[in-house]
C-alpha cells in the first residue's frame, strides 16, 4: 500500500455521514493477496473506529402491520 492515503468527509446519507478512505495497492500483487490485503486494511479501519468508540450506523427499517378485522 502507497504512502498517498486520503480520507474524506464526502458526503450526508439518509441516516449517515459518507466518509471515504482511498489507498493504492501495487499492481503486482496476486487477485487473492489484493482481496486479503483490502479486508485487513477494512478490518483494521473498523478496529480503528472501536477504538474510537465510533459507531457504525447501519439502516434500519420499521415495519408496521395493520390487522385486517
Amino acid at each position: 500500500v502507497s504512502e498517498d492515503i486520503r480520507v474524506w468527509f464526502e458526503s450526508f446519507g439518509d441516516s449517515a455521514l459518507i466518509i471515504s478512505f482511498t489507498y493504492f495497492i501495487d499492481a503486482k500483487i496476486e487477485y487473492l493477496d489484493r482481496l486479503n490485503l483490502i479486508s485487513k486494511i477494512n478490518l483494521e479501519i473498523k478496529k480503528k473506529f472501536e477504538t474510537a468508540k465510533l459507531e457504525m450506523a447501519y439502516p434500519t427499517q420499521t415495519i408496521y402491520l395493520k390487522k385486517e378485522k
